[in-house]
């Protein structure tokens, strides 16, 4: 009986080190891909709009387990990092929460983006 019960707590234990371990190595591969802008990858939420007022572009963040996309309004859909430095690694995007989930990034242009966010149609959630 004892035998039973060492072995069951040897197993929990063993159980909870392996998990500890892959929780660590997934949080670790998220740093190590996004870097600086691992504050974006978990703040944000699919659905989100980023926007990037020094190059005037926007997107709408699509997010798995994984990696974030960013579905930009001339129909590409590229990983966050390569969106945010894509060009050049002198950039700033701020993400905003929509309280309509459905924004199309090909029907909406720039200037409405930027008059969304001055009538405070859009929530802010975080910036690098």
């Amino acid at each position: 009986m004892n035998i039973k019960k060492i072995l069951f707590g040897v197993s929990f234990l063993v159980f909870g080190v392996c998990l500890l371990g892959a929780f660590g190595l997934y949080l670790m591969e998220i740093e190590d891909h996004y870097g600086d802008l691992q504050e974006l990858y978990y703040e944000s939420k699919s659905g989100d709009l980023i926007v990037d007022f020094k190059r005037s572009k926007f997107g709408v963040l699509t997010k798995d387990w994984r990696r974030i996309s960013v579905s930009s309004s001339d129909g590409t859909s590229v990983d966050l990092f390569n969106w945010v430095y894509g060009e050049t690694f002198d950039s700033e995007v701020t993400i905003y929460k929509t309280n309509d989930k459905s924004i199309d990034c090909s029907e909406v242009t720039f200037m409405q983006v930027e008059d969304m966010i001055e009538i405070s149609e859009l929530i802010y959630v975080t910036s690098n």
